[in-house]
């Protein structure tokens, strides 16, 4: 039997010996594994870059066990500038009243008052610190010292 086709004949299917059977040819890379590497590596370049320069308030920090974070609620007249310590860890597991120290700032100077308070002493209790500062401040800065550390937040009000 001889079959006739409209196509033009493939040099390929002359040189194969028809004894043996064809295998599919093995690429030497696999380019869409490279694809997806390549879309991994912007999207993790890209996050670094927003996290970095976009994004730069440095709103929350950790001194002696404890998470602080700076928070701005903006009103009409004045802001609410919001300082909100939670104990995570307990030192040595012996709970210890320190005192900590905090100096607000509208982005030049710092408020010559300090505020000074105890900070919470078991594991999950929550303090709380606010002042009221203009509603035209840029920036909320707050440092933290409790003894010898210190912390600095900042983070912009519009």
């Amino acid at each position: 039997m001889v079959y006739y086709s409209r196509r033009p004949p493939q040099p390929w299917a002359e040189d194969a010996d028809p004894d043996e059977c064809s295998r599919p040819r093995r690429r030497s890379r696999n380019r869409s594994l490279a694809i997806i590497l390549i879309d991994v590596a912007l999207i993790l370049l890209i996050y670094a870059v927003i996290t970095t320069f976009i994004r730069a308030d440095s709103f929350r920090g950790e001194i002696a066990g404890v998470e602080v974070s700076l928070n701005v609620h903006p009103g009409d007249v004045s802001d609410t500038w919001q300082l909100r310590f939670t104990r995570r860890e307990t030192p040595n597991g012996i709970p210890r009243a320190e005192i900590v120290e905090v100096r607000f700032s509208d982005g030049d100077r710092f408020n010559p008052e300090p505020v000074l308070d105890v900070l919470p002493d078991v594991v999950g209790a929550q303090r709380l610190i606010e002042i009221s500062a203009p509603a035209s401040t840029r920036v909320a800065r707050a440092r933290i010292a409790v003894g010898d550390r210190t912390l600095h937040l900042h983070r912009r009000t519009r």
